[in-house]
C-alpha cells in the first residue's frame, strides 16, 4: 500500500511538472512584455524629455554665442562656465550630469568623473551620431543621455542620467512581476495537486485491484468505474479484460488437466513399450497421425547385422531357461554399444540382431557410427566372454554385416500390428555379408557401398576380401574387412602383397595372382584367405573360363 501512495505520488508530481514549466513560462512571458512595453515607453519620453532640455540648452547657447558676438566680447572660457552653469540648471536630479565636449576630443565640463577609456567610448559615440541618444559608463556606472552638436563652438553638448534612476519605475515593474511569479506559482501548485489527486482518485482504485488480484490471484475481482470518460472507460476496459482472462484460465486450467492425463498415459505406453520397441520409434509414433501411420519413406540408411556362430550347437547343451537368461546379458552389453552409437535395435532373429543407423534420426555420421558400433560390439563381446566363461562356462563368437544403401523405412504391417523396420535389397545384403563372415573367417564385413559412404577412413585399414555376387543380386560388389590402423600396423605390408594377388586374380592372371598367392602362404600360414585363393587360382587355371569379370558367384545364403 505505502508502494501505491508512493507511485501515486511520483504521478501527480509528473503531471504538476508538466503544467507548472507552462505556467511559469506564460507569467514570465507576460511579464517580460509588459517590462520590455514599459522599458521602451520609458525610453520614449526620457529621449522626449532629455531633447527638450537639451534645446533648451542649445537655445541658450545660441543667443549667448549671438550675443557675445554683437557686442564682440569673445571670451570662451567665461562663456563655457555660463553655458555649463545653465546645463545643471536644467538637472532634474542629483544623479544627473552635464558634459561640454570639444570637436576635437577635449572635456570642456563635465559634471561627472570619467576613467580616460571612459572618456574616449563616450566622444567616440557622439561623433559617430552627432548627438541623439548615448549610452555610456562613467566610474562605472551605466548612463543614459541626449546629445547635440553646436557647430558655431565646434562643441558637444550632452545631458545624461545614471540608467538606475533613470529606470528605477520599470524595475519595480520586475520586482513585481517577480512576486507576481512566485505567488501564482505556489497557488497554481496547489490547485493542481489538488487536482490531479481529485483526477488520480479512481486510477488509484485501478491499480489496488490490479495488485488485489496479483497477490491472491483471484480473478472474480472487478475495479470501480466512477466516472463516465476515459478513465472510467480504462476501468470499464480492464474489467472486461479481467472477465476473458477468468474464462481463459479455467479453460487453460481445464486443457491442462487434460495434457497431464495425456502426457501420464503416453509415459505408461511408454514405461511399457519401450522394453520392445526403441525409444527413437516410440517417439516418432507419438508424433504423428493414424492416417499416416503406415507411410514409408524412401531414405538412405546403413544396416547391421549380427549373429552368434554355432548357436545351435550351443542351445542344444543348455536348458532353455539358462539360454534365456545368457542370451538377454549378451543383447544388454550389445544394446549398449549400438545406442551409444546413435543406432537403434530393429528387431532380435533368434540369436541375430538387427540395427539400423540413420532411422528415423538421421545423422551426419550414421555410416561412420555403424563401423564404430561395430568395433564397440567386438569390444563388448570380451566383456561378455570374460563374465560368461567365469559365471557359465560358455563363450561366444560372433559374425557381423554392414550394408549402406537406400531402404524402404516405416511402419511396415497391417492396421492392427506393425513393425517399425526397414526393407529392400539394403537390407537383404547387409544379412549376406553377415552370412560371409563364416566363409571368409572374418569376425567383420561390409560392403564397397558402406566405406565409400564414411566420412573419415582415417585411423581405419580395409582388407579387401573378395568381388563377390551374391544369391538373388546381378550386380557383384566388393567386400572388405575393416581394422583399426593401430591394431594391424604391422601387418599391412602383408595385406598389400596379399591385396596386389588379388588383383591379379580379379584381372584374370590366375598364374600371377598363383605365385603371389603362394607367397603369402609362406609369409603367414594361418591366412585362410590365401589358401582359398590358391585353390581358385589352380581351378581356373585348369578350367579357364569363357566369359570372366572377377566375382565370385555365391549360391547360398
Amino acid at each position: 500500500m505505502k508502494r501505491q501512495k508512493k507511485q501515486k505520488a511520483v504521478f501527480r508530481k509528473k503531471i504538476v511538472f508538466v503544467m507548472l514549466p507552462l505556467l511559469i513560462l506564460t507569467v514570465v512571458f507576460v511579464g517580460f512584455m509588459a517590462y520590455y512595453t514599459a522599458r521602451n515607453g520609458v525610453t520614449a519620453i526620457a529621449k522626449e524629455f532629455l531633447g527638450y532640455k537639451v534645446m533648451d540648452i542649445y537655445k541658450y547657447t545660441t543667443r549667448q554665442f549671438s550675443l557675445a558676438k554683437e557686442i564682440q566680447l569673445i571670451d570662451k572660457e567665461s562663456l563655457y562656465e555660463s553655458l555649463y552653469s545653465y546645463g545643471l540648471g536644467t538637472l532634474s536630479g542629483a544623479k544627473g550630469g552635464f558634459f561640454i565636449l570639444s570637436r576635437d576630443g577635449q572635456k570642456i565640463r563635465s559634471s561627472v568623473d570619467m576613467m580616460p577609456e571612459e572618456f574616449t567610448s563616450l566622444y567616440t559615440k557622439l561623433v559617430e551620431k552627432e548627438g541623439g541618444w548615448i549610452e555610456f559608463k562613467a566610474k562605472g556606472k551605466d548612463y543614459v543621455g541626449v546629445g547635440i552638436y553646436f557647430s558655431d563652438a565646434e562643441i558637444f553638448l550632452l545631458l545624461a542620467n545614471e540608467r538606475e534612476e533613470f529606470y528605477r519605475p520599470v524595475n519595480a515593474i520586475l520586482w513585481y512581476i517577480g512576486v507576481i511569479l512566485v505567488i501564482s506559482v505556489v497557488i497554481a501548485t496547489v490547485v493542481m495537486l489538488s487536482y490531479v489527486r481529485h483526477l488520480m482518485k479512481p486510477v488509484g482504485h485501478l491499480v489496488e485491484t490490479i495488485e488485489s488480484i496479483s497477490e491472491t490471484r483471484d480473478l472474480s475481482k472487478r475495479a470501480r468505474v466512477e466516472y463516465n470518460d476515459e478513465i472510467g472507460y480504462l476501468a470499464y476496459a480492464f474489467n472486461t479484460m479481467v472477465r476473458d482472462l477468468e474464462l481463459a484460465y479455467h479453460q487453460i486450467k481445464n486443457y491442462a488437466y487434460q495434457t497431464i492425463q495425456a502426457k501420464n498415459k503416453e509415459e505408461k505406453i511408454r514405461f511399457i513399450f519401450q522394453k520392445y520397441v526403441p525409444t527413437e520409434v516410440i517417439n516418432r509414433i507419438l508424433n504423428i497421425s493414424s492416417e499416416t501411420m503406415l507411410i514409408g519413406t524412401k531414405q538412405e540408411v546403413t544396416v547391421l547385422f549380427s549373429d552368434i556362430r554355432d548357436f545351435t550347437h550351443i542351445s542344444e547343451q543348455f536348458a532353455p531357461d539358462f539360454l534365456v537368461t545368457v542370451l538377454n546379458q549378451y543383447f544388454s552389453i550389445m544394446d549398449e554399444r549400438i545406442r551409444q552409437h546413435n543406432g537403434i535395435i530393429d528387431k532380435y532373429i533368434g540369436d541375430a540382431i538387427m540395427a539400423i543407423f540413420g532411422a528415423p534420426v538421421q545423422h551426419e555420421d550414421d555410416v561412420d557410427q555403424a563401423l564404430q558400433a561395430a568395433f564397440a560390439m567386438q569390444e563388448g563381446l570380451k566383456v561378455f566372454n570374460a563374465m560368461a566363461e567365469e559365471k557359465y562356462g560358455i563363450t561366444f563368437k560372433i559374425g557381423i554385416g554392414i550394408n549402406t544403401g537406400e531402404a524402404i523405412v516405416g511402419n511396415i504391417g497391417s492396421e492392427n500390428k506393425v513393425d517399425y523396420t526397414v526393407i529392400g535389397d539394403t537390407v537383404n545384403l547387409a544379412s549376406r555379408l553377415e552370412g560371409l563372415t563364416k566363409k571368409y573367417k572374418a569376425s567383420l564385413v561390409i560392403s564397397e557401398f558402406t566405406r565409400a559412404a564414411l566420412k573419415s577412413q582415417e585411423g581405419y585399414f580395409f582388407r579387401l576380401l573378395d568381388f563377390v555376387r551374391v544369391k538373388g543380386k546381378d550386380k557383384p560388389v566388393r567386400i572388405y574387412q575393416p581394422f583399426v590402423l593401430s591394431e594391424v600396423e604391422d601387418r599391412i605390408e602383408y595385406f598389400t602383397r596379399f591385396e596386389e594377388g588379388l588383383r591379379r586374380y580379379l584381372a584374370g592372371d590366375f598364374t600371377g595372382g598363383l605365385a603371389v598367392f603362394q607367397e603369402c602362404v609362406k609369409q603367414d600360414p594361418q591366412d585362410y584367405l590365401a589358401y582359398m585363393y590358391i585353390e581358385r587360382c589352380e581351378y581356373y587355371h585348369a578350367n579357364p573360363p569363357s566369359v570372366w569379370d572377377g566375382a565370385e558367384t555365391l549360391l547360398e545364403k
